[in-house]
């Protein structure tokens, strides 16, 4: 899949997420799962995906509910398109602020329609 096949897609891409988006934004993001981390807490249990967009790096959190049900989609080396809510962290490193976003995932987009 190319840069352009996703952009059909998706509403930001990595950068945008962090410079143009707002809290709470409803989102599409898509790109390539290189990474997924299980969830740590068993009462609200999420998956942590790092999605690569060619552009940069989306970080996404998925129910435990839809990875089970998109078992066979949501695995490294597959390209998905994803939407959900934009969360905000903002933190100090030295005299820097940095502020990360991440995406809370309700649902897949199916992309060969």
């Amino acid at each position: 899949m190319k840069i352009q096949d996703i952009s059909l897609h998706v509403t930001h891409f990595s950068e945008e997420l962090k410079h143009k988006a707002f809290q709470e934004d409803e989102v599409a993001v898509g790109g390539k799962i290189v990474s997924i981390i299980p969830p740590v807490n068993e009462e609200f249990p999420m998956y942590a995906l790092t999605l690569d967009d060619h552009v940069g790096l989306i970080h996404a959190l998925v129910p435990d509910t839809m990875m089970k049900h998109y078992n066979k989609e949501l695995v490294v080396g597959e390209f998905v398109i994803l939407e959900g809510f934009v969360n905000f962290i903002t933190r100090k490193n030295k005299e820097e602020i940095i502020r990360d976003a991440t995406v809370f995932v309700y649902s897949m987009k199916d992309i060969t329609e």
